[in-house]
């Protein structure tokens, strides 16, 4: 470790994962994202990814992922690097069958390798058997730096099981916006069936206007409304799929969350499909993403790419399915003539 990195005590930085990730991991290995405080130099946790444990410890998780992970999380300002943390019940300084301890040594220098050939600093490995009361943590590297978590790890994510509640009043607003906005898409396609390609792309740059802009203000109820009728158009919200690998990816979590909570069926659809894609994409197999989804099918049973996700929820074994869906959202993008680069790069808004 850098001796002129600080990085935060491991048990905050270990209890304050599953705030950071929306979900508390199991078997799972996390990257967590450090910045120096701008006053003070004091470390912080700016973000994390999770990856599943079985897939590291099985090889089936490319190095090319890993980096492509890392050096996103890192594009904040102040990063000062990462910290990796092991959270597995199977394996403690204590106890473990000796081919689980056999396979985590194996992953671990696996893992060490890959993660050398990017330009991202490791600030420390930790393992800890689970993010609960009286779970074992340890240092990977100073095996004398050992403790458990104390009782205030019981804490859950702050309302990840309740964030896709409906919010009637504001549900109101926008259903009575909506009869403006659809009106004002039949005008913009000027009476034909299909939209044609240069509408689809003046669609797709202003939701990046309107996701800019929720990330420092508040959307009006009209707003809200025609960000519904923009993501209607499967070839909208195509493009979507790919923000989870851009620095933007948790200001449109937060927008997806909202139109879930929001918006009336069927235009709710979408929306739910975006949030469960990005949250599984960028922190594994979720509740909310489950949620989501759910949502998503209950109002359309047949979403393909809905009914895919959440059989890949079910499987370790998918995760070049998130490959591939980021890859088609790009291929999207360039089909319309969309530079993600500069519409999909302005700041995460914090939580």
């Amino acid at each position: 470790m850098p001796a002129a990195v600080a990085v935060p005590d491991p048990v905050d930085l270990i209890t304050a994962l599953p705030e950071a990730l929306g979900v508390i991991p199991h078997r799972s290995l996390v990257f967590a994202v450090i910045v120096a405080d701008a006053a003070s130099g004091a470390p912080g946790l700016a973000g994390a990814a999770r990856f599943d444990i079985d897939i590291a410890i099985h090889g089936r998780l490319a190095g090319s992922e890993i980096a492509i992970t890392l050096e996103r999380l890192s594009t904040r300002a102040r990063v000062a690097g990462v910290v990796a943390v092991i959270v597995d019940d199977r394996v403690s300084a204590t106890h473990g069958r000796a081919r689980d301890k056999r396979r985590q040594r194996r992953m671990l220098d696996r893992l060490r390798r890959e993660v050398a050939a990017t330009p991202v600093a490791v600030l420390g490995w930790w393992a800890v058997t689970e993010i609960a009361e009286g779970a074992p943590y340890r240092d990977l590297d100073h095996p004398r730096r050992h403790g458990r978590l104390p009782a205030r790890t019981a804490a859950r994510p702050s309302s990840a099981e309740n964030s896709l509640e409906p919010d009637p009043a504001l549900h109101r607003r926008v259903l009575a916006a909506m009869p403006g906005a659809i009106a004002a898409d039949r005008r913009l396609r000027a009476g034909t069936v299909e939209p044609s390609g240069r509408m689809l792309t003046a669609l797709v740059l202003r939701v990046f206007e309107l996701l800019r802009r929720s990330a420092e203000h508040e959307l009006s109820p009209d707003q809200l409304a025609e960000l519904a009728v923009g993501l209607s158009y499967r070839q909208v919200s195509a493009v979507m799929l790919a923000l989870p690998l851009y620095p933007c990816a948790r200001t449109a979590e937060r927008m997806w969350m909202l139109l879930t909570r929001t918006l009336p069926d069927p235009y709710r659809t979408e929306p739910a499909v975006l949030l469960g894609f990005s949250l599984y994409a960028r922190a594994g197999s979720t509740a909310l993403a489950r949620r989501a989804l759910g949502i998503a099918m209950t109002t359309e049973p047949e979403h393909r790419l809905a009914r895919t996700i959440s059989r890949a929820l079910e499987s370790p074994t998918q995760q070049p399915l998130v490959r591939g869906v980021l890859s088609d959202g790009i291929a999207d993008a360039i089909r319309l003539g969309i530079d993600l680069t500069a519409q999909a790069s302005f700041p995460e808004v914090d939580p």
